[in-house]
């Protein structure tokens, strides 16, 4: 962020809110989050249980499942602990 204060008395009161308002602005944090629609929640959701029901076919332990990302740019595979 960058601001603009004076160091003029006629500005005192505009530069101390500005300040203030940079310090409260300084503390924001952001946390982005993935947006899925229904659909594609709802197919991601059966990706997974499909991949459930092979390891479970396969006589694989269950107990970890690692699940291979559909959606771009979401990162390495996810690992489940159940």
């Amino acid at each position: 962020m960058i601001t603009c204060i004076s160091s003029g008395s006629n500005f005192y009161n505009e530069t101390i809110n500005t300040l203030r308002f940079a310090q409260k602005a300084k503390k924001v944090i952001n946390k982005p989050v993935i947006n899925l629609d229904t659909k594609s929640k709802i197919i991601l959701e059966l990706k997974q249980q499909i991949h459930e029901l092979n390891l479970k076919l396969n006589g694989n332990n269950i107990n970890q499942i690692i699940i291979p990302n559909s959606l771009p740019n979401a990162g390495d595979n996810q690992q489940l602990n159940k």
